[in-house]
């Protein structure tokens, strides 16, 4: 379905996002520590640069999150029983997500422990 207007973009963007909201517990989980991190990272004064940086790495993770339930929803358009190349593709669905979360727990500890020591 096509959106005429850019209203009309950004509701159907927000109803993608109330879906994964709604129906992922770990966007949830997401959301609270992308808040507390973006929190301390204010109080602690962080560069406009590394600011950036932790905003990227948070954005990587909800952007992986975003791909993977794309992915796992297809499937399931697909067929709801079981299948051997339906697991192997959800797999590397979470595993993108996995390599993200990865990536940016360490951009956090980097950039963290360089404020704090």
């Amino acid at each position: 379905m096509k959106n005429n207007n850019i209203l009309q973009s950004f509701k159907a963007s927000f109803e993608g996002f109330l879906y994964i909201y709604n129906t992922h517990k770990h966007i949830k989980i997401n959301l609270l520590i992308s808040l507390i991190i973006i929190f301390f990272s204010i109080i602690l004064n962080f560069t406009p640069i590394e600011f950036l940086v932790v905003i990227l790495a948070i954005l990587l993770i909800f952007f992986t999150e975003g791909v993977n339930t794309c992915i796992e929803e297809i499937c399931n358009l697909i067929t709801t029983e079981y299948h051997p190349k339906i697991k192997i593709i959800k797999d590397i669905g979470s595993f993108l997500v996995l390599i993200a979360v990865i990536f940016s727990i360490s951009v956090a500890i980097l950039i963290f422990l360089k404020k704090i020591l």
